[in-house]
């Protein structure tokens, strides 16, 4: 099941991203990116099993992640111009796109299927 991502999954996502006592995931993606991509995103998602564990997280924002404060953090369109630019597509704009931003996964999604999970 996918729902909106709530504060009280915090554990769990955790629970997916902690691998050992002193891994590198755990200082870059642990608490407190974790929480705040929960209550901040554009849009966070939480994968549910059928017993109720969070199998997975993904969050989406309407600006790529590289170009956050290029000029300010009030206009994150700016990847607009230089994304039209760089490939010559016009129809993408902030309206219409989302940029992943963060993504975890374990539990059965990600060892029986992971092939399903970006479709």
């Amino acid at each position: 099941m996918l729902r909106r991502a709530d504060p009280d999954d915090f554990d769990e996502i955790i629970n997916l991203v902690e691998i050992g006592e002193d891994d590198i995931y755990n200082r870059v993606y642990s608490f407190p990116n974790v929480l705040k991509l929960i209550e901040t995103a554009y849009l966070a998602i939480t994968v549910i099993d059928r017993e109720g564990r969070v199998v997975a997280f993904a969050a989406f924002e309407d600006y790529p992640q590289g170009m956050r404060g290029m000029i300010d953090d009030k206009h994150f369109n700016y990847w607009e111009d230089w994304f039209k630019r760089a490939y010559e597509i016009e129809e993408f704009s902030a309206f219409n796109t989302l940029w992943l931003s963060y993504f975890i996964a374990g539990g059965s999604l990600g060892q029986q299927n992971a092939q399903f999970a970006f479709k």
